[in-house]
Order: C-alpha cells, then structure tokens, then sequence
C-alpha cells in the first residue's frame, strides 16, 4: 500500500490548509508555518504489515496534538518518529524534548504533544497500534515520551539500524518480506524501550543482535583489521555468544563479513561510475589487504577470476578514489525522495 501528498505544487496561500486538513484525516493535528513561502512539504506512506510508514519533509512548522483533538480525534497508537535530518523541540505533559538529527522520540498518541521544526527537516515515522506495540514491544504503558539516539553509546547502533531497515523499506521497487521486515523493526523497538523501561541495554535479545551485529559490519567493511573479536565487543557479547547468534543465519560472523565483501565489490565492478577504477582499487577499498586472497575468494565465490574483470589503470596522477566508496547501510543505500505530486492519496500514518 502506497500513498503521497506534497504542498509544493500548490498555492502559497492554500498550503497550509491542505496539509493540516490531510493531517486533520489521519490522527488529529494543527499545523503552522512560520516560513515566508508557506509550508512546503511532502509526506510518502507504505505499509508494512500492520505498521504504517511515513516518510516526510518538510521546511520549518510545528505540529500539535492537544486535548480537543486527542478526544474528537482518537487514536490508539504509539509512534516512533525518527529525526533523519534537522532540529526539533518536543513539549509534552511533563516538559520539553530536544530532539536532533539520528534521534528517535517514542511516543503514545493518546497524549497532548507539540512537535516544533526551527529548521528543514526530514523524519521516519512508525505508527505502531497498541496491541501490536503491547504485544511486540512493550507490555507497560508508556509513562513518558522516551528520546534515544545520538548522545548514547548504547542505543545509537540500535537507532541506526532502525534508520537502515526503514530506508531500505522506502526505497525498494519490488515487494519485499513484509513479514520479516515488521519483525525486525518491532525488535528493535522493543530492545530500546525495554532497555529503558526495564533496564538492560539495546540488543540483548538474539535478534537485535545479530542485526546489530550486521550493522556493525556493514559500517566498517572498508576497514582491513575487522575482525570477530571487534564485532563482539561492538555488540557486547563474547565470540563464542557472537557465533550463536549467527547460526540463525547459517553462517559464520566471518564468514558474513567475507560475503559482504565479496558482494560490495562485486556491486562496484558491475557500477559504470566505477569503470575507472582498477579490480585491486575496488579490492582494497573493501578493506581486502592481501590480493592473492582477494584473487582466491572471488575465484570460489563467483567462478571467474579477477584478471577476467580487469580494467585499465587510470591515468597517472589521477585519483578517483574520492567517492568511490558507496552509501553503506543495511540495504547499500540510502533513499532520497523525488518531487512528489500535489495528489492525496489513500491516508495512512502521519506525525508532522
């Protein structure tokens, strides 16, 4: 299921009123622009099995949820907004949230709440049901809105696999595992909030860590001294823990990071952008040190040799190894939307 609504083909004047009338559908909000060419922004929504997504942008408004729509309005969510760029402030019931760029706010729509953006932004919106929530992440009610993110060691890897999973989902064209997908982002859910309701920390059960564990990975592919140990201690398991883990997926941790690597090149030799690059440039910048082992695994993984993918050395003195290297992330890309048209479509989720 697929939805979008933009504002930037339409009126400066009528801006303002399409969105919130939009927003007025879906959950019950007010919206304001402060901005001299009104609001100016875009909301894209997905399903995702029983979780609804949005992925919207936007320039500087705030958003509010206040008791007259919390009863005329109702709703019976939680959502989990993350904030992929910008600033934003947060008031609720019992104070003020400030909320950056890589924070997730998990909140529960029964309660007032005002979400103010000072700057651009552009934010992932989960819309949970409650008994999905309850009974896939967090039995106990919410006693406040819960912020985790970037100032924390221990939820970040979380939080960015989250950011991953999501994009991913977003910027697929064929139809993937739903299933296995809602899985995956309930977990991680469910490993922050239980974190700190209940104490712990992200990624204790064997889900969230092998995701972790593979995020871990995924982001440091380039480095040559990756190893088992390092993923281990990323995660916070012992190696012997880490190859439990991975045994779900039915390989070993390292040889998860080999495949990955193999893959990635691969991908890079097949990519026109990378044509001046030499099969050892794009061996090396995935973090392979030795060619000789580099020649060897790609001879059993793919049954050619690498002098078969040869390319011609660029010219000397010529460096095109400044962004040679592509978008990481879970999916191997990030995903940036496109001009949307002014059409509203089917509604689904919606936080700003």
């Amino acid at each position: 299921m697929f939805s979008r609504v933009s504002t930037r083909s339409v009126d400066q004047a009528d801006r303002g009123g399409l969105w919130e009338g939009y927003q007025q559908t879906l959950v019950g909000l007010t919206c304001s622009s402060y901005s001299y060419d009104g609001l100016l922004a875009t909301q894209t929504n997905v399903g995702l099995g029983s979780l609804r997504l949005a992925d919207i942008a936007g320039n500087e408004h705030v958003i509010e949820r206040n008791a007259r729509p919390c009863r005329e309005t109702p709703k019976d969510s939680v959502f989990a907004t993350l904030l992929v760029s910008g600033q934003a402030v947060f008031f609720h019931g019992g104070g003020c949230l400030s909320v950056g760029a890589g924070d997730l706010v998990l909140y529960d729509t029964r309660r007032s709440y005002l979400l103010g953006f000072p700057t651009t932004m552009r934010q992932l919106l989960m819309d949970i049901p409650r008994k999905v929530f309850a009974e896939g992440c967090l039995s106990a009610e919410l006693p406040t809105p819960l912020v985790f993110g970037r100032r924390s060691a221990a939820d970040a890897p979380a939080v960015r696999a989250l950011e991953s999973v999501l994009s991913g989902w977003f910027a697929q064209r064929e139809p993937g595992d739903a299933a296995g997908t809602e899985d995956t982002v309930l977990g991680l859910v469910r490993s922050l909030a239980t974190c700190r309701v209940g104490g712990g920390r992200p990624g204790d059960d064997q889900g969230a860590r092998l995701l972790l564990a593979k995020e871990y990975i995924d982001r440091h592919l380039s480095d040559p001294r990756l190893c088992v140990e390092h993923v281990a201690d990323a995660v916070g398991v012992s190696t012997r823990q880490l190859s439990r883990v991975f045994r779900q997926a039915g390989l070993s941790p390292s040889r998860h990071i080999l495949e990955s690597r193999l893959t990635r090149v691969h991908e890079q030799l097949a990519d026109p952008g990378s044509e001046r690059l030499t099969v050892a440039d794009i061996a090396d910048v995935w973090g392979f040190a030795s060619q000789s082992h580099f020649s060897r695994v790609f001879r059993e993984r793919y049954g050619r040799t690498r002098a078969s993918c040869a390319r011609p050395r660029p010219a000397a003195g010529t460096d095109h190894r400044d962004g040679a290297r592509p978008a990481g992330g879970l999916h191997g890309g990030t995903y940036r939307p496109t001009a949307l048209q002014p059409v509203v479509q089917r509604p689904f989720a919606s936080g700003s």
